[in-house]
């Protein structure tokens, strides 16, 4: 993923995880920690392989689906404002 694009998906994803509906609930047990969005967003800026495993991810599903990889994200963002 191009430079630019990580900060677009890192804007995308500060949206998703402060618009959640339950922003202050855990969604994701990683580890043994559970993480709220708000939480996972802090994770993924400010460490740097927790990073690097989420760009890997979304590049592969977006190679497997032929889309960028902030279409996911883009998705997610929708589907709290449902």
């Amino acid at each position: 993923m191009i430079r630019d694009e990580e900060q677009e998906v890192l804007r995308a994803l500060q949206e998703w995880a402060f618009s959640h509906p339950q922003k202050d609930r855990p969604f994701l047990i990683f580890m043994g920690r559970s993480f709220t969005p708000v939480e996972y967003y802090y994770e993924v800026v400010e460490n740097e392989e927790f990073r690097a495993a989420l760009f890997q991810f979304l590049e592969e599903q977006a190679e497997r689906s032929k889309e960028r990889p902030i279409d996911m994200i883009v998705r997610a963002i929708e589907a709290n404002r449902l």
